[in-house]
């Protein structure tokens, strides 16, 4: 290696490109170092770009594919697949008998489909039902406040909460 060596190379590898700071270091190094430097850089992080792309794609065909072999298994990937789909932005959550109208619902689409003799499909709907419950599980807790579709309203989130409010109107 010219107009450095081994020494300028070792420093330039070794220095994190991190704020304003670095484009000032940057100008000491020899050029041959800073250009093998640059073009190092760019292949690491097209490399790290690729792998990640690669997990992103796999984590989402896991979250967004339906789940029929295992419930316990399914249950929480299901719950993330709601999440996901379904988002909280929107809402402020919902009362206890929004989630049982919910339930309801999706156990009712699991009959359904039960009855039509749709076994793979029933069995579909039951974890898409037991999703739903978790994620009204985490919401009362408190364990996870991801998922809060339904109703835009300042409705009480936790048991607790819900059972003050009853107390209050019942005065």
């Amino acid at each position: 290696m010219t107009n450095g060596g081994d020494a300028g190379r070792a420093k330039v590898d070794a220095y994190e490109p991190y704020g304003d700071e670095w484009k000032r270091e940057m100008m000491k190094f020899p050029k041959a170092a800073m250009l093998e430097f640059l073009r190092n850089f760019i292949v690491k992080t097209k490399a790290e770009n690729e792998r990640l792309r690669g997990e992103v794609e796999r984590l989402e065909k896991l979250v967004n594919t339906p789940h029929t072999h295992d419930w316990l298994e399914a249950v929480p990937l299901e719950a993330a697949h709601q999440i996901e789909r379904w988002g909280t932005d929107h809402d402020d959550g919902k009362s206890p008998f929004d989630w049982f109208w919910l339930i309801g619902y999706l156990s009712q689409k699991a009959a359904q489909s039960a009855v039509a003799g749709d076994v793979e499909k029933a069995k579909h709907h039951t974890i898409s039902t037991g999703a739903c419950l978790l994620n009204w599980y985490r919401r009362m807790t408190g364990d996870d406040y991801t998922f809060q579709p339904g109703i835009a309203t300042s409705k009480p989130q936790t048991l607790e909460a819900f059972e003050a409010v009853r107390k209050e109107e019942k005065g």
